[in-house]
């Protein structure tokens, strides 16, 4: 699934590159974030004026239009992450960033917020824990959250980072990765110690390229370099 600056989402198959009959539609603005949740029960759509919700399995709609008007009680979007382990928890960075908006996709009932000191423009949910991570400017912050809320104050990993724009928690949980204007950086989740970093300056802070995600089951990381016309696939084997 694909979001696209012309405001359309794209559903392709992956064995013959074609893409599918269904094109969800609804957003007016460019669509930044598409996900499905880790077992595919739902998709989720985000673009700054409007988070939609989707059936995963048959891509119909998910939220009725009540839910959904629920759910955008805010907007000025900037990123929206689902929860994996099957929590059916949505993220979402409203305001332009300056709020932190958790939802059940379930019902599409708002379960809490937090005010945030500088704009989200990344979120991450671990794979292992209820844990949504967010980096925000020089920081990076960890919540707990649940289906009834966020249920403590957040912990920081950093606030000593040069503007975050990308995270990826690794398959089992233990690290996560960032992408800042300095480059790439590896934490260990449970210490909130940095154990390795790349760096790899930024070309433009208007233009960065947010391209990480690691293997579900391998320590493996993919990323985009700087120049945005390659990726390499990092061995972290000695770091897991």
């Amino acid at each position: 699934m694909t979001g696209s600056l012309d405001r359309s989402v794209g559903v392709w198959e992956l064995r013959t590159g074609k893409r599918a009959p269904f094109t969800p539609s609804g957003q007016r603005e460019p669509v930044h974030s598409v996900e499905w949740t880790d077992e595919g029960a739902y998709a989720m759509t985000c673009s700054a004026d409007r988070v939609r919700a989707w059936d995963g399995y048959c891509l119909q709609a998910g939220w009725t239009e009540e839910m959904e008007e629920r759910a955008n009680k805010n907007t000025g979007f900037t990123v929206a992450s689902c929860s994996s382990q099957t929590t059916l928890l949505l993220g979402m960075a409203a305001e332009n960033g300056s709020l932190l908006v958790l939802a059940s996709l379930l019902s599409a009932d708002l379960l809490g917020s937090a005010q945030m000191n500088d704009p989200v423009r990344c979120l991450a949910w671990s794979p292992r824990e209820d844990l949504l991570a967010a980096g925000a400017g020089h920081s990076i912050l960890t919540f707990h959250a649940t289906q009834t809320g966020f249920d403590e104050t957040a912990r920081g990993l950093t606030n000593d980072a040069a503007h975050v724009h990308a995270l990826a928690f690794s398959g089992d949980g233990k690290l996560l990765a960032s992408k800042d204007a300095e480059g790439l950086k590896i934490w260990d989740v449970k210490s909130a110690k940095l154990i390795a970093a790349l760096h790899e300056e930024a070309i433009s802070t208007k233009r960065v390229t947010s391209g990480i995600a690691f293997h579900p089951k391998k320590p493996l990381l993919a990323t985009v370099t700087p120049n945005a016309n390659e990726f390499r696939i990092l061995d972290l084997s000695n770091l897991a």
